[in-house]
């Protein structure tokens, strides 16, 4: 599952933004198809959504905020995920 904090520029917490997640692996040589999560609001700015690192290695994640359809805000954090011997999970290090 993936969590993500909305905020506005008050650094208050945003109820009502369009939530997704963007999921690439950079390292595939074939061309880039990133995986969308799309995230719902559990409250106080918290969003979640669920999606799988399909395969160990490095993940580009965008966020993207919204409202009534036009992005808002964008963040990016790259991730290394590691397959656990049950092929079942991953580890997930920023």
């Amino acid at each position: 599952a993936f969590y993500v904090v909305v905020v506005d520029v008050s650094d208050n917490p945003v109820e009502d933004a369009e939530v997704t997640a963007l999921l690439s692996m950079p390292s595939m040589t074939m061309p880039e198809t990133p995986f969308r999560v799309s995230l719902v609001s559990v409250g106080k700015g918290w969003y979640r959504g669920v999606g799988r690192l399909t395969m160990a290695g490095q993940w580009d994640i965008r966020i993207d905020a919204g409202r009534s359809g036009q992005q808002r805000g964008t963040a990016q954090i790259t991730v290394e995920a590691t397959a656990q011997t049950d092929g079942a999970s991953s580890t997930v290090r920023p």
